[in-house]
This record gives C-alpha cells, structure tokens and sequence, in this order.
C-alpha cells in the first residue's frame, strides 16, 4: 500500500498517473572479519545498496515504454549515491532497444550464473555497466534471444564505437546457456565467456569460461568458475571456485536463509589465494538483507 502511494505520488508530481511507476531497492549489512595473514580486523559493510524508480507504460499497438534510474548508495557515505542505471526505450514485438547506461551484457551473463554469493566472491571479469549506450535486444523465438550493445562516448576526434558487445541465450526447461562477446577498443581488449546452468530438483549447477585478449603486451588471462546451490526448505546451501590464470584463487561457501521473499539472512567464509603464492586472503560475514 506505502509503494503504491508512493508511486502515486510520484506521478502526479510529474504531472501524469498514466505510466506504472514502481520504487524498488536493498538494503544490506554485514558484520565482516577479513585476514589477510598480516591484520586481521572486523568492520560493518554492504555488499550492494541500492535505491531507484522504474516506469512502464502502455503506448497502444503492442508498443510500450520504458525507463529506470537508480544509485548506488553507500552505508558510510563515501562518494554516495552514484548511478547505476539510467536508461529509456521501447518495446513490442521486434523486441527492446534502450539508451543510456545499463546493466552490460558480460555482467549479465555473470550474474544469472555465477554470482550468488554475498560480497562478489566470484564474479565475471567485465562486470561493470555499459555507458553512452545504445543495445537491443530480440523477442524470445523459443527459448532464443539475442543482444548487441554499442557504446558510443562522443570523445573527441573519435568517428567510431568504443565498444561492441555480442550475446546469445537460449532456456529450455531446467538448462540455460549463455555466450557472450565483448570487443572493448578503448582497453584495447577482447573478451569471450561461455557459461551454462542446470536446474536438477533442489539441486543447481551453473559454471562459466572466460577468455580475456589483451592486445597491450599483457598475458591473456583464462578464468573458469564453478557454483551449486541446494534448496532445503527456507535454506539455501552454496559452494563455488574460480580459477583464473593471473589473479587470485577463490573458494566460497554459503549458507543463506529466507524469512521471507524480502528479507534473507545469511552467514559466508570466503577464501582468496594468490595464484603467485602470496599469502590467502580469508573473509567471514554475517549479514541480513531487505529488498523492496
């Protein structure tokens, strides 16, 4: 009831009730020890804060419009809020397109996957957003569809895209996969990552590849990932590894309770290894987390 008054209110501020305006965001915080061979400290963090508005509405004939803007905001008030996504488009049955900047493609495909646990203990390479970005995206074909991203900054003396980013998925009962493409010229580098999910009764495995070209003189770096997850009532166990060839070493294991479809608890153990030998990083956290 809060929301719709909310959301009411917001329209008619913006002078029309025609579009269907939703507030949404999290609010998370954990209690954190972290070890790093050298210090070993606790702190109170948050993994992913965040508050924002996102509008629909019907524009006749199948069309529709569409829009969100939200930030980032930070428990301890550090550079806080900053944007997170910003965008507006159209939809209908060619699909969507959508301007500005938006979740990306490889971040994505990351998070459907392989980025369940709290703290971003595994995660994609490429995991930031798209910005100065245009992308459409096909209408579900049986399972099918298919994304292309360009972004476009404007620099000067620049004629051409900064970045191009390919993807494809297809879903056909309990399996997902996903395959992803990302030429960053403005980094001068490549990305490919494959990734696939299989939903087997209480039980889900999902996994992922990634192959970073650097066309800089630095080493390509290949990273493979590995996540499962079991349901047992309002309980959820999770176990993950990511190997990389440059970087560190992750383990994770987690185990999360839901009080309800907002509000989960849940307590990690996360070990990073250097894969140059250096010393492990461990963390522990206990947190809680509210959507809305």
């Amino acid at each position: 009831m809060k929301k719709t008054l909310i959301a009411l209110a917001l329209a008619s501020a913006m002078g029309t009730a025609a579009a269907d305006v939703t507030v949404y965001g999290s609010v998370e915080q954990a209690l954190t020890n972290t070890d790093n061979g050298t210090t070993n400290s606790w702190d109170v963090t948050s993994d992913d804060q965040y508050i924002g508005v996102k509008a629909s509405e019907d524009l006749g004939n199948g069309l529709a419009a569409f829009a969100k803007i939200s930030f980032d905001v930070n428990s301890e008030g550090a550079n806080s809020p900053t944007t997170k996504d910003s965008f507006v488009g159209l939809k209908g049955g060619f699909g969507s397109v959508q301007v500005g900047r938006m979740y990306g493609v490889q971040q994505s495909v990351g998070d459907n996957l392989i980025d369940i646990f709290e703290g971003n203990s595994i995660d994609v390479t490429n995991n930031g957003r798209l910005t100065n970005a245009v992308a459409y995206t096909t209408p579900n074909m049986s399972g099918l569809s298919g994304t292309v991203g360009v972004v476009i900054d404007g620099a000067a003396g620049e004629d051409t895209s900064d970045a191009v980013v390919y993807a494809v998925s297809y879903a056909n009962g309990p399996m997902t996969a996903m395959a992803s493409y990302q030429d960053d010229k403005a980094n001068n580098d490549q990305t490919t990552l494959y990734g696939a999910s299989v939903v087997l009764g209480d039980f889900t495995v999902g996994g992922a590849f990634e192959t970073v070209e650097n066309n800089d003189g630095t080493a390509d770096v290949d990273t493979t990932s590995v996540v499962a997850t079991y349901a047992l009532g309002n309980n959820t166990l999770k176990v993950g590894a990511q190997r990389p060839d440059e970087g560190n070493d992750v383990n994770a294991y987690e185990v999360a309770h839901e009080f309800s479809k907002n509000t989960t608890g849940y307590v990690n153990y996360q070990t990073s290894s250097p894969v140059n030998g250096s010393v492990d990083t461990d963390t522990f956290q206990v947190g809680l987390r509210m959507n809305f």
